[in-house]
């Protein structure tokens, strides 16, 4: 099952809702993760599975220096181990690590 996030910062007020995850019908090939475009500098989600080919296209937010830190999802939130912080994550908009991901719910 997926998980829906709401990324909000809390400096400029960036929001946007996320659908991480997989479904049932895509999990073995597609876990969608928060990742910043490099080339648009916009908030995407792209497939984590595909990690190497999307390297220069894309950095994903369980990667060092897109967080400061803070709680990381729980297994009620993402049952996968792939080290996405709640807290502190970079904000595409503002720069600034003020930005949360925030449950809000599951999709499938």
């Amino acid at each position: 099952m997926g998980t829906i996030l709401n990324a909000v910062c809390t400096a400029c007020n960036f929001n946007k809702q996320l659908f991480t995850g997989g479904g049932m019908q895509n999990f073995t090939t597609y876990h969608g993760l928060p990742a910043i475009n490099l080339k648009t500098k916009k908030l995407v989600v792209k497939n984590y599975m595909e990690k190497e080919a999307l390297k220069g296209k894309v950095i994903f937010y369980n990667e060092p220096g897109m967080s400061e830190g803070g709680r990381q999802l729980t297994a009620d939130e993402d049952d996968t181990d792939i080290g996405l912080n709640t807290e502190k994550n970079k904000c595409p908009a503002c720069g600034k690590y003020t930005m949360n991901f925030e449950f809000a719910g599951v999709w499938d």
